[in-house]
């Protein structure tokens, strides 16, 4: 195992050294050899609703919280045709990292500097990014900056050395701040940023402050591509842009940018590897400059070094392995001799089990009590054997049926003496033999039946339970996924029903076992199957165990006749 982390250190290594090598060649190569073809000062606006270029994080510190742990570096250089001496003096070093996931609180921090050189003239800008994620998908963010603005001194060639204008230092430093707000809800990107809060004073002998700068973004992802709108008030101009991406995962993307101040920007992204890119930009002059100039040129190498804590493999559980569905029917018949008033006095009578109110379980039930007050021991054994015959046959037939004895206040005793002699002969677990006590008062309603007449009445299809809880159990820290969709998928491999979202996976989900059209499931076996795509873009599945679902026909008769039959509830699958 060591031995394999060592060589992927020794390849990453590597790789890095290949790819700053390229690097440095090509920037030597844009530098002297296409010298005499580069061009033109860039004015270009930064997107503050994307999070995947580096240098977006200075202009919306909002969006750190939504980029990879990563270093950047970056030329740019700017040609000038009417400068021969100088046609590359102009140049923009830039260097910026993100630490979005390292701080506690849920903290993201990054890193900016930029040296901007142009002659006697220089800019150098740092800053500190700070931001956090307040809800799933929305983060605000600050910036904290120092610059330096200055000349040089020694390269006023032409120009007294005494004048007055160049005495002293003619740089100045400035403490900047900003802002900015990024919303990442489903396939929408919005940033908005405010910079300069506190318009900084750059001039030496007279005030120059900078103005506040607004800049606001939205975007759409469709998949490969991304449109973009533009807006940026510099306090100066009002310059509006629309651009559009076309990104391939494994290698890169191209963007195009237009906006009312230049004619066009082209940018291309190629993956050298998962972790390393290299970007080329490329700026179009303006229609005043394009006699002298061919645009300016960018290159950026980016590195990840860490894609943030990943969802670790989820595990599925289920509240329950079984359903069962119940259709019920019921079968009310009342011999025509029998009048109702003389069934309602019987105080055997369970009025639970008369009513068929939806009790769900497969009940026995056995009235109790002396046949007559003078009944003897010899007869109450006879009485007892007769029922324990009963209730052996009707267990055999159906083992899931529960024993309920019956009682009230008076026959109470004789229901434990019957519950003894059943688990004396072995016929049912005394734990499994329930006692149910009912009250003298009150009186048994025979809605549903008429002496000499069959009534048959059918429920509406019941569930063992009402819903099924689905658990997601994930180790780790981290919940967060880009999206999710679980499937519950029936024995041919069918999708009766789909769950899906973004951003966080949920802990439960509450299936109330119907369909993707509202209907109960067809019995059957099924299987929930969970897809996972990270915040990296790796894809993680699970499965859960089979559940069953089974529907069973219950035909509940109540029958009257003068002779007294030993009620009790059939069960027949369907």
């Amino acid at each position: 195992m060591k031995r394999k982390f060592s060589i992927v250190r020794i390849t990453n290594f590597l790789s890095i050294i290949l790819i700053a090598l390229t690097f440095s060649i090509i920037l030597i190569a844009l530098t002297f050899g296409f010298a005499s073809r580069l061009s033109a000062q860039s004015f270009d606006i930064s997107n503050a609703g994307d999070a995947s270029h580096p240098w977006n994080s200075d202009v919306n510190p909002a969006v750190v919280s939504f980029q990879y742990a990563q270093v950047a570096l970056g030329l740019k250089v700017f040609h000038f045709g009417f400068l021969p001496d100088q046609n590359l003096g102009i140049q923009q070093t830039h260097i910026n990292g993100s630490f979005p996931f390292y701080l506690p609180y849920g903290l993201a921090v990054g890193g900016d500097l930029r040296y901007f050189s142009a002659g006697i003239y220089s800019e150098f800008n740092s800053s500190v990014m700070v931001s956090r994620k307040i809800l799933d998908r929305l983060a605000i963010g600050v910036k904290l900056g120092l610059g330096r603005y200055g000349f040089a001194k020694q390269d006023f060639k032409l120009v007294d050395a005494n004048d007055p204008l160049l005495s002293g230092n003619l740089g100045k430093t400035i403490l900047n701040l900003g802002v900015g707000v990024f919303w990442n809800p489903g396939n929408w990107h919005v940033g908005l940023a405010l910079d300069h809060l506190n318009q900084p004073d750059i001039g030496r002998k007279t005030n120059a402050n900078l103005p506040l700068e607004l800049s606001a973004a939205v975007s759409y992802d469709l998949g490969k591509f991304i449109p973009s709108v533009l807006i940026q008030n510099d306090g100066n101009w009002v310059r509006f842009g629309v651009a559009i991406a076309a990104k391939y995962q494994q290698f890169g993307l191209i963007r195009l940018s237009y906006e009312n101040t230049m004619p066009l920007k082209i940018e291309a992204q190629f993956n050298l590897s998962r972790d390393n890119s290299l970007q080329y930009g490329f700026d179009l002059p303006q229609q005043d400059m394009s006699t002298v100039s061919m645009g300016s040129h960018e290159l950026i190498f980016s590195h990840i070094f860490d894609r943030g804590p990943e969802i670790e493999q989820p595990k599925i559980l289920m509240s329950a392995d079984t359903l069962k569905i119940y259709e019920e029917t019921i079968v009310r018949y009342m011999d025509k001799e029998i009048a109702p008033n003389e069934i309602i006095g019987i105080p055997e009578l369970v009025p639970e089990y008369l009513e068929a109110t939806g009790k769900y379980r497969d009940l026995l039930i056995i009235p109790t009590g002396h046949l007559s007050p003078y009944e003897t021991a010899p007869i109450r054994l006879k009485r007892y054997d007769r029922f324990a015959k009963e209730i052996q046959w009707r267990i055999k037939q159906n083992p899931a049926l529960q024993l309920i004895l019956h009682a009230n206040e008076s026959t109470l005793a004789d229901a434990r003496g019957m519950k003894q002699y059943l688990s004396q002969k072995g016929i049912s677990n005394p734990d499994e033999i329930g006692l149910a006590k009912r009250m003298t008062s009150g009186k048994t309603k025979l809605e549903g039946f008429e002496p000499g007449f069959q009534q048959v009445t059918r429920n509406n299809p019941a569930c063992s339970t009402e819903k099924l809880g689905i658990t997601f159990v994930v180790p780790g820290k981290t919940r967060q996924v880009k999206e999710w969709e679980m499937s519950i998928i029936n024995s041919h491999n069918e999708v009766v029903k789909t769950f899906k979202g973004t951003d966080k996976l949920p802990d439960v989900l509450d299936w109330d076992w119907k369909n993707n059209w509202g209907e109960l499931v067809s019995p059957g076996k099924y299987v929930c199957s969970l897809n996972i795509l990270g915040m990296s873009g790796l894809k993680k599945t699970a499965n859960s165990e089979p559940i069953k679902v089974v529907r069973l026909n219950r035909i509940i008769s109540l029958r009257f006749s003068q002779e007294h039959p030993l009620h009790a509830t059939k069960i027949a699958p369907k």
